[in-house]
């Protein structure tokens, strides 16, 4: 109640003053709290889906590059001679992947990797699938770099 004797009390040049400061302030206040966080969430959600639309696009053109390669044959397997680590190492060091960690499960190998490029990534499968290895189970994700992914599991084995 004091506040509004002391805004009634004021000349009227100054009340108009003081609302429209008041008005002003709200204004910016809605601008800094709530439409710039949206403008940003909404620019940042875009590059995210351009960035993810690129991959998907990436991804259909190698499967279709995968799956031409097995209808037409072009190789018959290699049987590898040694043990599946060592082929994996092996085959991983040729394709620049850096293996994080290995585990022999029986006939099969887990493998992890915390960041490879997607190309040499699936050079790196081809290259195993040539040599008479089977991709039994896959699992990838994408990481904040572009082109690049993170193996979060592959298991190999004999054919």
């Amino acid at each position: 109640m004091q506040l509004k004797q002391r805004f009634n009390g004021l000349p009227e040049r100054e009340q108009k003053l003081l609302i429209f400061a008041g008005l002003t302030l709200l204004v910016f206040l809605f601008y800094v709290l709530v439409w710039q966080p949206l403008d940003a969430s909404i620019a940042q959600q875009q590059t995210r889906l351009t960035s993810q639309q690129s991959l998907l696009t990436e991804l259909r053109a190698n499967a279709n590059k995968i799956v031409q390669l097995r209808q037409s044959g072009a190789s018959t397997p290699q049987r590898f001679s040694g043990s599946l680590t060592q082929l994996a190492n092996q085959t991983a060091t040729q394709n620049s992947i850096s293996i994080a960690r290995m585990q022999p499960r029986g006939e099969q190998l887990q493998v992890w990797v915390e960041q490879a490029e997607f190309n040499a990534l699936l050079n790196w499968l081809r290259q195993l699938e040539e040599r008479g290895v089977a991709i039994a189970d896959l699992d990838i994700a994408e990481t904040s770099q572009a082109g690049m992914v993170k193996v979060r599991s592959l298991t190999l084995g004999n054919k």
